[in-house]
């Protein structure tokens, strides 16, 4: 609110309070237009539901981030998530938000792979659906990498049919000539995402990578190329991961949400791909860094499956002593000292396969040592 200055223009020379009055001239208070609510207002949109294109981790609208590692199945990913918006199916049991436009903006496979890929999905999900194929578009651009392509994106979005459409970019780095990798170059591209998005109502999957790790860890944001300025501009972010030890089984784990507070929200999910390239969830991870160790390499794990198997009681409890002095025993293991027996019981406990009951006690997690085990 501010004070609004009087006219005295038609008031003559000297006049006091009075005269004012007699005039009927009065300060006036001007309402606020600064743009901002008060504390009633605001707690009255408290009633309000956020929109969701896939409940709980896909907006509406604004940008999703879905980053991996190479060969984590990023763009199979990407048209199931197309496939389960345009008929209607449920993409990892979680609940869609109502049939949409979708268009994909690929720059990774040719048309031939894609379609072929996208076929055998189509062929499975359509058994369950009841939606309309024709809101599916998809373009592949031509003439090399790292072309700008952004102008032409936008127009297609501009499209009247295309507002509130869900729209994938695979991948983001090869759809402009910026720099991704540099936070000045890659800002006023996300700037420019946010503008279109707000403005038709779209929502943005921009698929990326991970950065390259020689060492085995579990899903982390801090993982995809770009950095923060890229994940601190998104709405949501999904992440994939190959397991080292079965490529038909992968991670998922959703790393960052603005709207909601599930219960999955960075749980590790295993997912596995069946013969017509479709995912399905299987539950939660319970040892998640398992699925980036090579268990093939790693003789401490052969050394508890067998160690339980043969000595073990149904509770899973049992002494340190016994299994380091078993594994240095059992000539399988190459006669390691006992020295190294303690590390890999160390090495056991620190991937979440043992829980550690008092000194010298150790309890075996059956269900953490199935993720370690070659089978869905």
């Amino acid at each position: 609110m501010r004070l609004v200055k009087p006219d005295f223009t038609d008031i003559p020379e000297g006049a006091d309070a009075t005269d004012l009055e007699k005039q009927g001239i009065e300060p006036k208070l001007e309402k606020s237009s600064n743009g901002m609510i008060g504390l009633e207002e605001l707690m009255s949109r408290s009633s309000g539901t956020h929109q969701f294109t896939i409940d709980p981790i896909l907006p509406k609208n604004g940008i999703t981030v879905l980053a991996g590692t190479e060969g984590s199945g990023k763009s199979l990913l990407c048209s199931q998530i197309a496939l389960s918006i345009v008929l209607g199916h449920k993409f990892l049991d979680f609940e869609m938000g109502g049939k949409r436009k979708v268009m994909i903006f690929n720059f990774e496979l040719a048309d031939e792979e894609y379609g072929r890929r996208i076929k055998l999905q189509y062929m499975k999900m359509m058994e369950n659906a009841t939606g309309d194929a024709s809101l599916f578009h998809y373009k592949t651009y031509d003439g090399g990498a790292f072309s700008e392509r952004w102008q032409s994106i936008e127009n297609y979005c501009r499209l009247p049919d295309s507002k509130n459409a869900v729209v994938i970019i695979d991948n983001m780095y090869t759809s402009t000539e910026k720099n991704l990798s540099d936070n000045n170059e890659l800002r006023p591209v996300l700037k420019n995402i946010r503008e279109i998005s707000d403005e038709f109502g779209i929502c943005f999957i921009l698929v990326g990578h991970h950065n390259k790790n020689s060492q085995p860890e579990p899903i982390n944001i801090n993982h995809i190329q770009g950095g923060k300025q890229l994940t601190m501009n998104a709405d949501s972010v999904i992440q994939i991961a190959a397991n080292v030890n079965d490529e038909a089984v992968k991670c998922l784990k959703w790393t960052k949400s603005r709207y909601s507070g599930s219960s999955l929200h960075n749980k590790p999910l295993k997912l596995t791909l069946d013969d017509n390239l479709v995912y399905t969830r299987r539950g939660i991870i319970k040892s998640e860094l398992s699925y980036f160790t090579n268990m093939t390499q790693k003789l401490e794990l052969q050394a508890l499956k067998m160690y339980v198997d043969q000595c073990v009681p149904e509770d899973g409890v049992f002494q340190a002593h016994d299994f380091t002095t078993y594994a240095a025993q059992n000539p399988t293991f190459n006669n390691i000292s006992l020295t190294t027996a303690k590390r890999w019981l160390k090495r056991l406990h620190e991937w979440n396969i043992l829980q550690k009951l008092s000194h010298g006690k150790y309890k075996v997690k059956h269900d953490n040592l199935l993720d370690w085990e070659d089978q869905e």
